[in-house]
């Protein structure tokens, strides 16, 4: 403790920035001066397996440095006794006088190795979901020759989440079912490149049906400091729309209303395998917040629909490596227990599908023409509860 001795410490290794630090902290930096003195409560391995803990770090073992004025042997080197029985000599108080627990002898995890902790979630929310595609007429004349705009669809969604981890690596399985209450759709024909000469429009309103979302990830944790982790995911999604229009009037030529047997139909599926990544941040020993980005790609998007004015149906599908998509979220979590979770969260996701084929077969003709594009943009607002076993 001398000022010599300080001075020589810091040459070797610089003084504790000022940041706060702990002891056994992964990212301490540097050393500091003090003393003092410390409890650490520990239930046995054992015990907290029969008792179904959730275990958050495991003591692999334990050096007993003195007892009164003999020195004994390390007995971290000593396979005579494992951790249990030595976790029972300590906690007799006339035992040991002086203790101490050096970090190079301590394995720390978010919870043991050999025990997976599963956890499920069911929430509910509401999504504002869209869709739009475009077709070229044949040769690219005209460069737009059909336009489809479906959006403003409201969809109720239920959604299960159940998650499996070691507290090193962890696999996701997202399922998500929507159903559509209502929404509009416009449909536009153009005789001239870049949407001009338009010689037909007609709305239709959009009701029933469903979405369907499902993916799987795997990935590993990475803690950082102050109690952040960062986890890395490679996974498979594919999401589905199914879509309904009724109740449909044109206004350009003008025609009040189609006939009642309108029952037209356009189903969706877009699937690409995708990268994630996620970091999870404690905001106080309750409340985390979880930021997230997947990227997908290629995506593959087919199309396929019926429309019944004009007994006409429809095929379409892209070139994938031409087309990606990007999903985000924020979610907040309030943990109640250290097994119940309430959240809260928004996301957003965008696919693009980009040059393809669309086939066009009615009674008597069949034309293939080029798909220009595919667009679905949806934006989810989530509550749910989650419980950990």
């Amino acid at each position: 403790g001398s000022f010599e001795h300080i001075i020589s410490k810091n040459g070797q290794r610089k003084l504790n920035r000022g940041i706060s630090s702990a002891s056994l902290n992964v990212g301490t930096d540097g050393w500091m001066i003090g003393e003092g003195a410390g409890a650490v409560v520990v239930k046995t391995l054992k015990r907290a397996k029969e008792e179904k803990c959730r275990i958050y770090t495991v003591i692999r073992d334990i050096s007993i440095i003195e007892q009164d004025s003999e020195i004994y042997q390390n007995e971290s080197d000593s396979d005579s006794l494992d951790i249990d029985n030595k976790l029972e000599r300590l906690m007799k108080p006339n035992f040991v006088k002086f203790v101490t627990l050096m970090s190079s002898i301590l394995s720390f995890h978010l919870c043991a190795s050999d025990e997976l902790q599963s956890k499920v979630e069911l929430g509910q929310g509401y999504r504002h979901d869209s869709l739009k595609f475009r077709i070229a007429g044949p040769h690219n004349k005209p460069n737009i020759l059909s336009e489809l705009d479906y959006k403003n669809l409201q969809v109720y969604l239920s959604t299960l989440k159940t998650t499996v981890s070691n507290g090193t690596y962890i696999g996701v399985v997202d399922l998500a079912y929507g159903n559509i209450l209502h929404g509009k759709s416009r449909d536009s024909d153009y005789t001239k490149n870049n949407r001009r000469g338009e010689k037909s429009r007609s709305f239709s309103r959009i009701t029933g049906d469903y979405t369907i979302d499902v993916s799987a990830k795997i990935g590993r944790i990475f803690p950082l400091s102050s109690g952040i982790s960062f986890t890395p995911s490679i996974g498979y999604g594919a999401f589905w729309q199914n879509l309904r229009m009724k109740n449909g009037r044109q206004t350009i030529p003008f025609h009040a209303s189609f006939p009642k047997k309108h029952n037209s139909t356009y189903k969706t599926c877009w699937s690409a395998p995708f990268v994630d990544f996620r970091f999870s941040v404690p905001l106080s020993t309750r409340l985390k917040m979880d930021l997230g980005y997947a990227f997908f790609y290629p995506v593959r998007y087919s199309g396929t629909g019926y429309w019944s004015l004009r007994h006409m149906h429809l095929s379409d599908s892209n070139k994938a490596w031409k087309s990606y998509g990007h999903k985000a979220d924020v979610n907040l979590r309030w943990a109640f227990t250290d097994r119940v979770e309430l959240g809260l969260g928004v996301g957003l996701a965008h696919f693009a599908a980009k040059d393809g084929t669309a086939q066009n077969k009615g009674r008597h003709f069949k034309v293939h023409t080029p798909l220009v594009s595919a667009q679905r943009t949806c934006v989810d607002y989530l509550l749910s509860l989650s419980y950990a076993f």
